[in-house]
């Protein structure tokens, strides 16, 4: 009887899990309403164990999707705002801002996410857009020559 109680809170705790992470899955629904009337069917505790820590390693994966699509979210708006500004003297605080973080965590998110630093990733914007100026023959000579320093930066046109 305990282990019934158990399995009961533990599966109560799921659904509440998911309710208050706003997390609606179709088929978690379908098979919670089953999944009551298959725990009273369970013979053994085993049998019992078993079907509850099925129902949790869904809801895990599920709570897991989720946060994992608002980090996705997260690193989308910050690269929107550097591809946007790059242009200008952009501060990782003006990013955070943006994006109503701290610059602390955006740039733990984004490194842990991406594989480079916000700084790494704006510097290849920037570099990016300067191949393309470059490539255009009106902007360059505007310019005039290529000065001599662009070789040594390492970009190449």
């Amino acid at each position: 009887m305990a282990a019934l109680l158990s399995s009961i809170s533990l599966l109560l705790l799921g659904s509440r899990l998911m309710l208050e992470l706003n997390i609606q899955a179709q088929e978690m629904e379908e098979r919670e309403h089953s999944l009551w009337e298959l725990i009273i069917k369970q013979e053994t505790i085993l049998d019992l164990r078993k079907l509850v820590e099925s129902y949790l390693i869904d809801v895990c994966r599920l709570i897991g999707e989720k946060r994992s699509g608002k980090s996705k979210n997260v690193i989308e708006r910050i690269r929107s705002v550097m591809d946007k500004r790059y242009s200008e003297n952009l501060l990782v605080d003006d990013i955070a801002k943006e994006v109503y973080l701290t610059s602390t965590y955006i740039c733990l998110l984004f490194k842990q996410e991406t594989g480079v630093t916000i700084n790494e990733y704006l510097t290849s914007v920037r570099i990016k857009q300067a191949k393309e100026l470059l490539k255009d023959p009106p902007a360059c000579e505007i310019c005039g020559p290529t000065p001599s320093w662009v070789p040594s930066l390492g970009v190449s046109v």
